[in-house]
């Protein structure tokens, strides 16, 4: 059988006497299982839209592929583009992009994110996509 230091008992009964007598908490109103964020009186899509233009992005709501495709294809017309680049096959199907252009010698990139966040209307780029964060330079 082990035997217990008396310095390990010592504390040990210490502990059982602040276990014995709790101590109320000292703000007990902050403590719960209420949202500390409030319900956004607006979609978050459209929460989104109008946080990412404030810092100056442009957006473009898109009902299905069909409209996205005819808003990219608008948006290279006006620009100049010609040279697109992208590493993902379903943006690669869906504009008939070839694959395996060189990134540096292209004038724009197309790639997916993980994540939109409304409330700061940023973009979320990982690793987790199949570009991760090679196009987002």
């Amino acid at each position: 059988m082990a035997t217990v230091s008396k310095a390990k008992e010592n504390i040990l009964k210490k502990i059982r006497k602040a276990l014995s007598n709790p101590v109320p908490l000292p703000f007990p109103a902050s403590e719960g299982t209420t949202s500390v964020y409030r319900k956004p009186a607006e979609d978050d899509a459209i929460i989104f839209a109008e946080e990412f233009t404030k810092l100056q992005g442009n957006f473009a709501f898109c009902i299905n592929e069909q409209e996205l495709k005819q808003q990219v294809a608008l948006l290279a017309k006006e620009r100049g583009w010609t040279k697109l680049y992208c590493r993902e096959k379903k943006f690669q199907q869906l504009f008939h992009l070839p694959p395996g252009e060189d990134l540096a010698g292209c004038d724009v990139s197309i790639t997916g994110c993980e994540y939109l966040v409304a409330r700061t209307g940023s973009i979320v780029m990982s690793a987790a996509e199949q570009s991760g964060r090679t196009s987002s330079v």
